[in-house]
């Protein structure tokens, strides 16, 4: 586990022209960066004088002054455990080059130039760099040093925990394979500031990598363009932070060294490049107690800044057309599929309804069953009822319990033993029923487990893990509660279906069960949560290791870092019921292996997926064995 890296991306109030001024702005927002501890720090393109003096960038004097700030500044850093990436105008051999200048502790480890003006205000004012590397000497002649270092558009800076690169353009392809990518591109405030921000995401989430912009804030120039100084900190897509107001100058995130660690390499990195390595002396303090700068998302399945009714409805919609697909090809117009009253079968069902749809089909085509058993409350037998009601679907109701009965006896298993063979022949019974019917009536039988309950194994073999098609197999458990509750919402809102909307509301608030234990006087006393631990901690790990293959002490830290030393500090969960959800978890994730292998087919939807067919593949016989002390 690396942990965390701290940056900064400021944006100094300067004096366009006046680089003197401008340094004792970026000294002391560097000194207070460095008093909390942060480790990178990005300054704006062209900072130490302003990034639109036109052809001032050919006068000396502005030349002079701000190479000797750049001095000056290195001799400011050198008892500072920090890494600067600052720009400036640079003369060399006769050419004025816009630099980006990194530096660390009082030494120049390269200088970056921009190669790409095409979209630029400073096409015509500085040269394209035409050599791959170069390596200069600077003399600083007023302290007598000398700093030899490369010169190159293609350098990647590294330490022993992560590695970045400066790039100008993020339509750029021709990138270096780097943890983090700094951004130094000025980012004026016009109506299409949204297409910017969207590019430095898609090449965050298209390189699995952090990518950092410091942009000019409301000092710099409005010649042209007003600058409101959004700067953001994106990892993997998504935004940690960001500065989009005009009064806060300084932008302070943690990253995730171990997520921007797992690359993409399917993308097409160069091989030229320059390797630049530099050390803390002082790194990755990572205290659990420690306050980090950033939030830690609870849901990482549920997609954030979105219409929840539409994107529910698009992914029923994904699924619909996919089974709709696969009843085509069979030459199937039915589809068989058991009902319980719970939070699966009911939105498999509704799946299924939007599949009719797309076939034109009418709603005879769905024969829905209900197979009350031993565990059967009258609770979940109303919803399943309801449901039903609100879809305008026929409800078949098999009891299941006198063939058990008559099962039992023939395999002479006590029907007071209400171990894993009492619950385990309930699923089967039910399977086997789903499945006669579906013969019966030329039909598919759709399945109804999801993605958590797939990676726990929580299912019976050639039971509930059985169908002809799984609908939900893309889809956790936390993404589920999400789907039902929009769209209730959705239609409590437009007073469409309100018998439905109650329905789902109700489906909701039950606790999670397969019911396949007695009931106490008509009471439940199976709960899966209880039994399991929380499908919203199972999910949080589920996709923290399907996406990173994060290690088993890192995603128990990122438990506690979001569910229990969280920032509201109002978590209901911990520490050792994290530890315990976290070991059940992997334990049993590597054993129910062989379940996976012998599921029917299923899609992807564009989350981390246990599809064993593309994306998840491992040996049933594995031995491994993780466990958090």
């Amino acid at each position: 586990m690396k942990g965390y890296l701290r940056v900064a991306s400021i944006m100094p109030n300067i004096k366009v022209g006046n680089p003197t001024y401008n340094l004792n702005f970026i000294k002391d927002d560097i000194l207070k960066a460095n008093t909390l501890n942060v480790k990178l720090c990005v300054l704006p393109e062209l900072c130490i004088t302003g990034s639109n003096l036109k052809s001032l960038f050919y006068d000396k004097n502005i030349l002079n002054e701000s190479l000797n700030s750049l001095f000056s500044l290195l001799t400011f850093s050198s008892e500072l455990d920090i890494t600067i990436v600052v720009s400036l105008p640079f003369e060399y051999n006769n050419k004025i080059y816009d630099v980006a200048a990194v530096i660390k502790s009082g030494d120049i480890l390269g200088f970056v130039p921009k190669n790409d003006f095409k979209e630029s205000i400073n096409k015509d004012y500085f040269s394209k760099f035409d050599s791959d590397i170069e390596n200069i000497v600077l003399y600083d002649r007023d302290r007598n040093i000398k700093y030899e270092f490369p010169f190159s558009k293609n350098i990647l800076f590294e330490c022993n925990t992560f590695n970045f690169s400066v790039i100008y353009d993020t339509n750029n392809k021709d990138l270096i394979n780097s943890n983090i990518y700094i951004n130094l591109f000025s980012i004026p405030e016009t109506i299409n500031v949204d297409s910017e921000i969207k590019k430095v995401k898609e090449l965050s989430n298209d390189t699995n990598s952090i990518v950092i912009t410091s942009s000019p804030g409301p000092s710099e120039s409005t010649d042209r363009y007003s600058y409101f100084g959004r700067s953001l900190v994106v990892e993997d897509g998504i935004i940690l932070s960001k500065n989009d107001i005009i009064t806060n100058h300084i932008l302070i995130s943690d990253i995730d060294l171990d997520k921007s660690n797992f690359k993409n390499n399917n993308y097409n990195y160069i091989s030229n490049y320059k390797t630049v390595n530099f050390s803390y002396s002082n790194f990755f303090d990572n205290d659990i107690l420690n306050k980090l700068f950033r939030d830690f998302n609870k849901t990482p399945f549920i997609k954030k800044n979105v219409n929840p009714y539409k994107y529910s409805l698009h992914i029923i919609n994904i699924i619909s057309v996919a089974l709709a697909k696969r009843m085509n090809a069979i030459n199937c117009k039915d589809i068989v599929i058991g009902i319980s009253g719970g939070l699966d079968s009911t939105l498999a069902l509704l799946i299924c309804k939007k599949t009719i749809e797309f076939l034109s089909l009418n709603n005879d085509s769905i024969h829905a069953y209900s197979m009350p058993g031993f565990g059967t409350t009258n609770l979940t037998n109303k919803n399943t009822i309801d449901l039903l009601k609100s879809l305008d679907i026929k409800l078949n109701t098999i009891d299941i319990i006198n063939a058990m009965n008559v099962h039992f006896n023939d395999i002479k298993h006590d029907i007071n033993n209400t171990n894993v063979t009492f619950e385990n022949a309930q699923a089967r019974e039910r399977t086997q029923i789903l499945m006669d019917i579906a013969n019966d009536v030329n039909g598919i039988v759709v399945g109804t487990g999801d993605l958590s309950e797939i990676a726990l194994g929580f299912s019976t073999y050639n039971g509930d893990q059985m169908s002809m098609y799984n609908v939900n197999a893309p889809i956790p458990k936390t993404l589920i509660k999400y789907i039902l509750n929009a769209i209730a919402e959705e239609n409590l809102k437009e007073k469409n279906n309100i018998l439905l909307a109650n329905t789902l509301k109700n489906i909701l608030h039950m606790p999670i069960s397969p019911e396949l234990l007695p009931t106490e006087n008509g009471v439940l006393i199976q709960k899966t949560e209880e039994i399991l631990g929380s499908y919203e901690i199972h999910d949080f790990i589920l996709y923290n290791y399907l996406k990173y293959h994060f290690d088993i002490e890192k995603i128990y830290d990122l438990a506690l870092r979001t569910f229990v030393f969280n920032s509201n500090n109002n978590s209901h969960y911990t520490d050792e019921y994290i530890k315990n959800c976290v070991n059940i978890f992997f334990d049993r994730f590597f054993k129910s292996n062989y379940k996976r292998t012998a599921s029917a087919d299923s899609i992807d939807i564009g989350l981390p997926s246990l599809n064993t067919n593309f994306d998840f593949k491992m040996p049933n016989d594995s031995e491994i064995s993780f466990k958090l002390k």
